[in-house]
Parts: structure tokens; C-alpha cells; sequence
């Protein structure tokens, strides 16, 4: 990800529906190099994730605090 994403803009994660949950250790290591350019309000505003796993946003999020 850590050349394909331009932090200037939203990003959308979009997850397969075969992908029923995701375990933390995925997303602090998915995300390290986000939370290196974004802040939470960041995170709170400019992402958007498409998941048959509900809340999958607020996952996150509460995972990285």
C-alpha cells in the first residue's frame, strides 16, 4: 500500500464476502503505514470500507486506538 495510496484523498477498503472477520494483529499491520500519514479524525472521515462484515469500519478504528 505504501505506494499507491495519496493520502490527500478518501481511501475505500472494499473486502470480499467471502472474508467473514478479521483479526487484529491483520489490522495494526494493515494499517501502520496509514497511521503514519493520517490522524484518527482522519481515519473517522476519510475512510470508507466495503464489508459484508457489519461495522467493519468501527472495527478498526477501535482496534488502532
Amino acid at each position: 500500500l505504501k505506494d499507491k495510496i495519496d493520502y490527500e484523498k478518501p481511501i475505500t477498503f472494499v473486502f470480499p464476502d467471502r472474508i467473514t472477520h478479521i483479526a487484529t494483529s491483520f489490522i495494526q499491520g494493515f494499517f501502520e503505514e496509514i497511521m503514519n500519514n493520517w490522524c484518527m479524525y482522519d481515519l473517522e472521515t476519510k475512510m470508507f470500507v466495503v464489508s459484508s462484515i457489519p461495522n467493519l469500519k468501527n472495527i478498526f478504528i477501535d482496534d488502532l486506538r
